[in-house]
Formats: C-alpha cells, structure tokens, sequence
C-alpha cells in the first residue's frame, strides 16, 4: 500500500487525521533507535555523523511544524563533544522541537560529572526537557576534555510543563 495509507507512517496530513480518527490530542514522535542512531553511528567520521543527525533533526522539526501543537518531535543529541551536543539542543530548540532524546550513559564519565554541566545547562536554558534511552549507541569519541574549573556537583531537574525548568546546586 501507499504511505499515507498505512495510518502513521505519512505525511503530516494524514497523521492529523488519524490523530482525529482515534481522538489524539497529539503524538511524540521519536527516532527509531536501530534504524536511527545506531545506524547513523557506523558512519566512521564524525563530522559526517554529526551532518546526518542534524539533517534528521531539520527533517523532524519541518514535518512537525504542519501541526506544531500536536505533533511534537524529539531531536537526537550526537555527544561526540560537549560543545557539540550544547550547539545540537541549541539548534533543536530554535528550530521548535520539544524535547531531546539522549543515552542512559555518556561517552564517558557520569551525567552528573561537571565536565557534562554545560549540556544540562543547555537543556534548563531552552526549556527542552530530555528523553532517555536505554540503548547504548556506539561512541567514536576523541580523547575525554579537561574537567571544568567549577566542579560543584550540579542537579537539575526538568518539569515536562512548559515554562517551567528548574535547576539547583546539590
């Protein structure tokens, strides 16, 4: 059968419709991890990795700007560096996305560790709240940064109503 015929898998029209047929308010719409970013990680250079992740997360934001209040996308953070991934959630949220997909783990070290406050700052300062995700996407890191000068542990804390981040010292 055709695309749009097969409810869910069309264009932004017909996911509008089929939300109505079945009385959605609005839908999440995630990558899918094995033909995603899984997939994308085989791609041994990273700079063309980082390139296919953003094109993804362009394509996303403009099928969900046809109906941005019920179709809500969640963009894919590449942690291939922290300054990467801060310029990704970034991006995301310019563009209108509304959440962020990241891994259970990092690349290295723990989220909680202060070389990884820059991302968390990022996710506070646009107001995106994060998803995360189990699985574990290969990383072709380089070699892990310099810790940052302020090392205090850091909490945040990421309330899905919109307007509403809040981030507080431990």
């Amino acid at each position: 059968p055709r695309p749009d015929a097969v409810a869910g898998t069309g264009r932004p029209g017909q996911r509008s419709r089929g939300q109505d047929e079945e009385g959605m308010a609005a839908e999440v719409l995630l990558p899918n991890m094995l033909a995603g970013p899984v997939f994308w990680r085989n791609i041994a250079d990273d700079a063309a990795y980082c390139s296919v992740v953003r094109a993804y997360n362009d394509w996303l934001a403009d099928f969900c700007s046809h109906a941005p209040s019920r179709l809500l996308g969640v963009a894919y953070i590449p942690f291939e560096t922290v300054e990467g991934a801060v310029a990704e959630i970034r991006r995301a949220a310019q563009r209108g996305l509304r959440s962020t997909l990241i891994q259970s783990k990092p690349p290295f070290g723990r989220w909680h560790d202060p070389e990884w406050a820059p991302v968390w700052e990022a996710l506070v300062g646009t107001g995106l709240p994060q998803v995360c995700t189990p699985y574990a996407v290969p990383q072709r890191t380089g070699p892990r940064p310099p810790p940052r000068a302020d090392t205090r542990p850091l909490a945040v804390a990421v309330d899905l109503v919109p307007g509403t981040p809040q981030m507080a010292d431990e």
